[in-house]
Parts: C-alpha cells; sequence; structure tokens
C-alpha cells in the first residue's frame, strides 16, 4: 500500500504541475488553486517518506516540482561553498570531482532523479559544508583525500578517472619496478583500511569506489610484477647517452616541464604525441642546474608547473612578442 500511495502522489503531483487551465487567468488561477494542493500531495508525500522508510521506494523519481524546489535550494549552497573556498589553494580538477554531483543536478544532466539522487546529494552537501577541513590540495593529503571519497562512495566515473590519473602519476614517477609496486601497494592498504560509510553510493547499482579502486590496483601490480616495460623505459629515458652532447637550455626543470605544456596546448605539438616529446627532451637536454632529466619529472612539472615557473614563461613570450612585432632578427 505504502508503494502504491508514493507512486499516486508522484504521478497526481506532476499532473498537476505540467496542468494548463483554459481560462484567461492561467497563471493566477494554477496559483490559486492547483499549487497549494500541490503542495498538500507533496506534504502527504513527505509524510509517507518519514513513516514508513523500509517501504518506500527510493529509486523511484521526484515530481518534478519537488526536483525544481531542490534544485534551487542546493544551487544556493553550493554558491556558498564555493564564497568559503575563495581564500583556498585548491585545483580546478579536485574542485569539480567535489562538486559534481551537485553541479550535475543543478545542470539537469539527467532526465530524472530519483529520491536515492536526492538522499546523496543531501547528505554530501551536508559533509562538505561540516568539513571544511576536508578542502585541501591532493598532492599534498592524497591520503585524506582518498578516506573522504571512499567513506562516502562517491563512485561516479568522474572520480574513479580522477583517482587512475592521481595514482598512475604518482607511481611512474619512480625510476625503478620495486618502488613503483612499493606505491602501488602503499595505495592499496589505504583502500583496504577506510570503512564505506554510505554503502548505497552515488551511483546505486554500480560496485563502491572502495571496490573499484582495490580491484584497479591489484590489475596494476600484477601487470608490473609480469612485464618489465614501464620499468625498462624509465630506465631508458633517464639512462645519460655519452655518444651525443646535450643542448643546454637556461631553463630549470620546472620551467622546462612548463614551457612543453605551452608547446602542447598552443598546438605548436600534438597532444598524441605528448610523452614522445617529454621523452626527446628528457635524453638530449640538460638545465641549468641538471645534466640528466627524468621523464617522471618533466612530466610531472608538466601536469603541475609552479607559479614562479609560470611566471618566468610569461617574462619570456613576452619578450619573444617583442622581438616579432619589431621584427628585430
Amino acid at each position: 500500500m505504502v508503494v502504491f500511495y508514493q507512486a499516486c502522489l508522484i504521478r497526481l503531483i506532476d499532473e498537476l504541475n505540467i496542468k494548463d487551465c483554459p481560462c484567461s487567468q492561467n497563471k493566477q488561477c494554477h496559483a490559486t488553486h492547483l499549487e497549494p494542493l500541490i503542495e498538500s500531495l507533496t506534504e502527504s508525500l513527505i509524510f509517507i517518506n518519514e513513516q514508513y522508510k523500509d517501504f518506500f521506494d527510493l529509486e523511484s523519481n521526484l515530481p518534478r516540482t519537488c526536483e525544481d524546489y531542490h534544485r534551487a535550494n542546493i544551487q544556493k549552497r553550493i554558491k556558498e561553498i564555493l564564497q568559503n573556498l575563495i581564500q583556498i589553494s585548491i585545483s580546478d580538477r579536485l574542485l569539480h570531482v567535489m562538486l559534481h554531483p551537485l553541479m550535475d543536478f543543478v545542470q539537469q544532466k539527467k532526465a530524472a532523479y530519483s529520491f536515492n539522487d536526492k538522499r546523496f546529494l543531501y547528505q554530501w552537501l551536508q559533509h562538505l559544508e561540516n568539513n571544511w577541513m576536508f578542502v585541501f590540495d591532493a598532492n599534498d593529503s592524497s591520503v585524506e583525500f582518498c578516506k573522504q571519497l571512499i567513506e562516502w562512495n562517491l563512485n561516479s566515473l568522474e572520480t574513479i578517472d580522477f583517482f587512475i590519473d592521481f595514482i598512475t602519476e604518482k607511481y611512474q614517477l619512480e625510476d625503478t619496478k620495486e618502488d613503483q609496486l612499493q606505491v602501488l601497494r602503499y595505495f592499496q592498504k589505504c583502500f583496504k583500511q577506510h570503512v564505506v560509510v554510505n554503502k548505497t553510493g552515488y551511483q546505486i547499482n554500480k560496485p563502491s569506489l572502495k571496490e573499484t579502486l582495490i580491484n584497479w590496483v591489484v590489475q596494476e601490480i600484477i601487470y608490473i610484477e609480469s612485464t618489465c616495460h614501464i620499468n625498462d623505459r624509465n630506465e631508458l629515458i633517464t639512462q645519460p647517452d655519452d655518444s651525443t652532447e646535450k643542448v643546454k637550455t637556461n631553463l630549470s626543470v620546472a620551467q622546462l616541464g612548463c614551457f612543453i605544456r605551452l608547446c602542447i596546448d598552443s598546438g605548436i605539438f600534438p597532444e598524441k604525441k605528448k610523452k614522445q616529446l617529454i621523452t626527446v627532451f628528457a635524453e638530449n637536454f640538460s638545465t641549468t642546474n641538471r645534466d640528466n632529466l627524468s621523464y617522471g619529472s618533466l612530466k610531472n612539472h608538466q601536469y603541475h608547473p609552479e607559479n614562479s615557473a609560470v611566471d618566468k614563461l610569461k617574462s619570456i613570450v613576452f619578450k619573444q612578442l617583442k622581438l616579432l612585432q619589431e621584427n628585430n632578427f
């Protein structure tokens, strides 16, 4: 009976919400007669949800009028969160991972949202509002970052992709196979230690974030243990070539990594040749303070350029632009 009345109330609320009155006072009539009825039916639906939680179908869709109400409310609270983040240094991608379930709801990315979606969104929103210390740079606090998202089971593709990129970048910075395995096993240990608070998760019918990440790390460990490909590549890249004199640049390693990123993003070199380009620079260039460059170091500085390196590249680009304008060659 609970499921029956739940479905009937949702259907009635949606029908009344889109019903057009044929009279000339359309809007006024809707506000006077239909909106109070919609509000009364919604209160009955809320009562059923609160009194019969074990029988209420969380996978059924919210009435559209309720969805619009929650969308406006969540959008307002997101703005307050962003205002609190103004003084905190946080990467754009980390910010996206934290807020993307809420932003997707505000932008109505799905055709319809369920009661389970609403429950998760409000719980995650409340967690963000109550735990400002949770907001940090993932490079400095990777363990805490893993813990928060795994506990709350934010098992979306965006979160999974972020973790995979983050862990891959971390372990590929290591020069030996043994060191790479040590990094992966460390992440594996961290994942296993975390307790999932929200077992339903953001994607209700998909494996938990914890399960997905553990399985991925295990596969990476198996792959590295069965092949020396990654280790051989790193050794090859970092091995100095005595037969060829390297080109010395006045840039530091951080500045050179930023320069490579600039060349790729501005279209000088194709994106699909990124690995090959970093390899060429690592094997054939030296900097003011380092004769032998590693692939991992250049790649890391490319993805996470230092502010001082960006400022140095800006001054160089401005100088180049001035030379071009004056045609002073």
